[in-house]
């Protein structure tokens, strides 16, 4: 059975060749359309085609071509223009409602949550004030958007804010470094992670996500390069990279196939780790370690093995009293499988 497709999977981006081609702006990744402010969910070129070739296809044969960017730019201006006119005269109640949304999406994006539990939280919210007798703020609650279609939009802004932020911080930046690596999603998708580690002037450590893009098709070094390289240079390229750092897979790590270097064949001189944490486990399965780890799992099952909860409970307070980092002993399948492989 073959399993829809999804098109958040698909992390389409907006084409700056639209804006003079159909007379749309990037609005928080989405088209929006400057002739009638209507924005287009998925960003598609046929989506944007379809919409000039039906609701303005006088204005689109009569422009398009030669003239089409002087009018792109008087429409950009008007639009700009409307609006800074409607963050002008934005009441003091509104600003706070929109920025209790903000936070609100913000709080559920952190937690993996599903976008309709806004909703849940606004009634349970609404609930609480009411309980305190406070009619006043049960009706701001009510004014708070958090429906999921609101939710969605609001974490797709933040995300796009995040994504400006991240390009200003590589701008001023001297040197940066690189993690990359490549995963399997719970749907089954090829993830290509990048990650950036940087320190900006003022001293400040910068650890981010930079981008979790997709892998359709094959999974080969040079398919990780072309994915990424559309990725780095919207960040301004490798000039500034000090270093890059893999992990052990043969795409990543591959004497001539491999992406480390392809980068190198491309003018990439930068030193190249592999990850400290994948070194570890490949260590762990060549010590000869198996009479320490039968020692650790005898001492955990007289703890924790069988109807032994009594013990166990003075062993929590024991780690508790002499200030132990663990509040609890780990379990002996976690020795089992670190030493053992």
């Amino acid at each position: 059975m073959s399993v829809k497709r999804k098109v958040s999977d698909e992390n389409r981006e907006f084409n700056s060749d639209w804006e003079e081609r159909y007379f749309f702006v990037n609005n928080n990744g989405k088209p929006q359309c400057l002739v009638c402010l209507q924005v287009i969910s998925v960003p598609k070129e046929f989506n944007l085609k379809r919409l000039c070739s039906t609701k303005h296809e006088k204005m689109y044969r009569k422009y398009h071509g030669t003239s089409s960017e002087a009018i792109f730019k008087e429409l950009e201006g008007n639009y700009n223009k409307q609006k800074k006119r409607i963050i002008h005269f934005a009441k003091p109640d509104s600003v706070a409602d929109l920025k209790a949304s903000y936070e609100v999406a913000l709080t559920l994006a952190k937690h993996g949550k599903a976008f309709r539990d806004g909703e849940i939280i606004e009634e349970c919210a609404i609930k609480m004030a009411l309980a305190f007798g406070d009619k006043k703020l049960a009706k701001n609650f009510e004014n708070v958007s958090l429906s999921h279609q609101t939710v969605a939009r609001r974490v797709a802004e933040l995300g796009y804010n995040m994504t400006l932020q991240l390009k200003e911080v590589v701008q001023q930046c001297r040197y940066f470094s690189l993690a990359f690596d490549e995963s399997t999603d719970i749907s089954d998708i090829s993830q290509l992670l990048v990650f950036i580690h940087t320190v900006v002037e003022n001293f400040t450590v910068c650890k981010e996500l930079l981008k979790a893009s997709p892998l359709h098709g094959s999974r080969k070094g040079i398919d990780i390069y072309n994915r990424l390289m559309t990725i780095i240079d919207a960040y301004g390229g490798f000039e500034k990279c000090a270093c890059v750092v893999t992990d052990g897979a043969r795409a990543m790590t591959g004497r001539r196939n491999g992406l480390v270097a392809i980068l190198k064949d491309h003018g990439v001189d930068c030193p190249t780790f592999h990850c400290i944490i994948h070194q570890e486990a490949l260590c762990a399965k060549l010590l000869q370690m198996s009479d320490i780890v039968i020692s650790v799992t005898n001492i955990v099952n007289i703890i924790k093995g069988g109807n032994r909860a009594q013990r166990h409970r003075k062993s929590i307070q024991f780690l508790k009293d002499v200030g132990a980092e663990y509040e609890d002993d780990v379990g002996a399948e976690h020795y089992s499988q670190k030493f053992n492989g």
